[in-house]
């Protein structure tokens, strides 16, 4: 299953699963509350992490990552 198809999900939990990058359809999940990535190799964030308005809790501890979009400013929540 696409991960964009699932626009209703509210929390996404994908600790330590080895995941080395996000795709960019991530912003398509406008109803995510909560995100957890904790313990994975991600390297970076998509700019699109900012399109998640409703986003109150992310999570990124134990990854790789060397910097952070400009977007993730927007982030209000």
């Amino acid at each position: 299953m696409e991960i964009s198809k699932l626009i209703n999900i509210q929390r996404l939990v994908l600790d330590d699963n080895h995941i080395e990058r996000l795709p960019v359809n991530l912003g398509k999940l406008q109803s995510l509350k909560v995100m957890t990535l904790d313990g994975n190799r991600i390297t970076s964030l998509p700019d699109e992490l900012g399109q998640l308005v409703r986003l109150e809790r992310l999570s990124i501890l134990g990854n790789m990552l060397t910097c952070l979009p400009e977007t993730i400013g927007s982030l209000r929540n």
